[in-house]
């Protein structure tokens, strides 16, 4: 038993609201909480928003789905998830997703080992400030070890 951690609860009402991309992640968990072991978010995803492709090579991610649906990139597949899904993107994967259909998509993520949470942490600060542009954007990703897949005309 690690005796520096003990049992952390979050209070949905209390959990950081941080806009990244067109979706809001509230944080449930960081590395802080669980010793680096993980972090815990809720996507509340309006339909046509998502992450973009991009690849972590130090962090696994996991999404469960909550309700709505979402296109999930993993890879060169695509697949269509719903409410009750649940995937594993191995680090080092290119994946993305996009909500799809009328209503919101909400998802349950996971990141192993923790720290992807400050990623959203600086892009939502970065977006407040007014300082967020293409440029801060790339640089706070590759800060967070993020790939972004760009399109080769970009």
């Amino acid at each position: 038993m690690n005796a520096t951690l003990s049992t952390h609860l979050t209070r949905r009402e209390s959990a950081p609201k941080l806009p990244v991309f067109g979706v809001t992640i509230e944080v449930l968990a960081s590395r802080a909480h669980t010793g680096g072991h993980a972090a815990s978010y809720l996507a509340t995803c309006p339909s046509g928003t998502g992450a973009p492709p991009h690849r972590h090579p130090a962090h696994d991610e996991s999404f469960y789905i909550l309700d709505g649906e979402l296109d999930l990139l993993s890879g060169d597949t695509v697949h269509r998830l719903k409410a009750g899904d649940f995937a594993f993107v191995p680090r080092g994967t290119i994946h993305g997703f996009t909500s799809v259909g009328p209503n919101h998509a909400h998802l349950l993520g996971f990141g192993t080992p923790g720290g992807h949470e400050e990623f959203f942490q600086d892009c939502a600060d970065a977006i407040a400030q007014g300082t967020f542009s293409p440029e801060t954007g790339m640089a706070i990703c590759q800060r967070h070890g993020v790939e972004l897949m760009l399109p080769a005309n970009a």
